[in-house]
């Protein structure tokens, strides 16, 4: 299993080479892996769908049924995600195993998802700990504007005085 420096770096030899996504997975970087540290494993199995999309759970609250969002679990092992498809009855479904970094870097990209729920003790009920997504990805935008504007203040060009 990687570090989760590792991760970080296996994520950016596997981005495009566009000049810009491997910038910001250098910036993005110490929030993962400050969020990353906060939970129990280096990876976690997720259960995919047919659509290699990961499987989503609606989640009715118990008070205000209306009241709905949609959730991944991350699985601290693959018998307890495989667990997890046969008791929804879902047999169409892949678990695979993805590093942690990998997941909370694919966040900022799912909008359909509010949350993923880290499952954090095998062979226990699907509880554990939630990232919110929309939080998650406003503290990475909070990220990159900072570093946005420490780029703006040291890079000014020098204009010649006899420009004119």
């Amino acid at each position: 299993m990687e570090t989760l420096d590792q991760q970080i770096e296996i994520l950016v030899q596997q981005a495009p080479q566009d000049g810009v996504t491997v910038n910001l997975i250098k910036v993005i970087a110490p929030l993962l892996k400050q969020t990353a540290s906060q939970l129990r494993h280096p990876e976690y199995h997720v259960i995919q769908g047919e659509g290699e999309g990961w499987l989503l759970t609606t989640l009715s609250n118990r008070v205000r049924p209306e009241q709905e969002k949609s959730v991944i679990y991350a699985f601290p092992t693959e018998d307890d995600a495989q667990e997890y498809a046969a008791r929804n009855n879902d047999h169409r479904t892949l678990v695979v195993s993805v590093p942690i970094i990998h997941i909370l870097f694919q966040l900022i990209a799912l909008q359909q998802v509010d949350s993923v729920i880290f499952v954090e003790h095998a062979g226990g009920a699907p509880t554990g700990t939630e990232v919110a997504c929309g939080g998650f990805r406003r503290q990475i935008q909070q990220q990159i504007e900072a570093y946005q504007a420490q780029l703006s203040s040291t890079f000014k060009p020098s204009i010649p005085p006899d420009i004119a």
